[in-house]
């Protein structure tokens, strides 16, 4: 059995990735298209292009409301591209609508990382607008306590060990993407 083929013959939609800032959304998604040789889109990234500024610079000047609500458009018009991987923001699936739609036209794959491993990814990172306040590491757990049951709405999820690579990671996907398909 090869694993890659065979999920390439089951996967009849976009696979979006979730989990919280910081849990290596991006960097797996990447790897993850090219292994399977799908499209990759970061959403956080597309909205920044489209918009000619950072995410944070929409937060101030904006609010996260109107952030939403493009970060909402963009996830409905990329997941009409068909089979992919997409990288969503850790606000995203938080959202009702965002799950609905991921729901209906994807399948969610949510990254699990152990607290302590995020914040020492993101410390001193000055674009994640959530953490601009006095105590960031406070604020990240506040948030992982409050959006982890919501994550775990995901169709799928892995945990993704300290010190495990990115290409470890990424097989162990695989395999798990191609049971989940295979027993739906």
């Amino acid at each position: 059995m090869d694993d890659k083929s065979d999920i390439l013959k089951s996967l009849d939609r976009p696979v979006v990735i979730v989990g919280m800032m910081g849990a290596g959304k991006t960097t797996l998604g990447q790897e993850l298209a090219g292994e399977l040789d799908i499209p990759f889109t970061d959403i956080d990234r597309l909205i920044e292009k489209r918009e000619g500024v950072s995410i944070s610079g929409i937060f101030q000047t904006h609010g996260e409301e109107v952030f939403r609500q493009k970060e909402f458009q963009t996830i409905c018009e990329v997941l009409k591209q068909g089979v992919g991987i997409v990288s969503v923001g850790g606000g995203a699936f938080i959202q009702e609508p965002v799950r609905e739609l991921v729901r209906v036209h994807a399948y969610s794959l949510r990254l699990k990382v152990a607290p302590e491993e995020i914040y020492q990814r993101i410390k001193g990172e000055t674009h994640r607008p959530l953490l601009q306040v006095d105590d960031p590491e406070g604020a990240l757990r506040d948030l992982l306590e409050k959006r982890e049951p919501i994550y775990a709405k995901a169709d799928v999820s892995i945990d993704i060990p300290v010190g495990e690579s990115v290409q470890q990671s990424c097989e162990r996907i695989i395999k798990l993407l191609y049971s989940f398909l295979s027993n739906r």
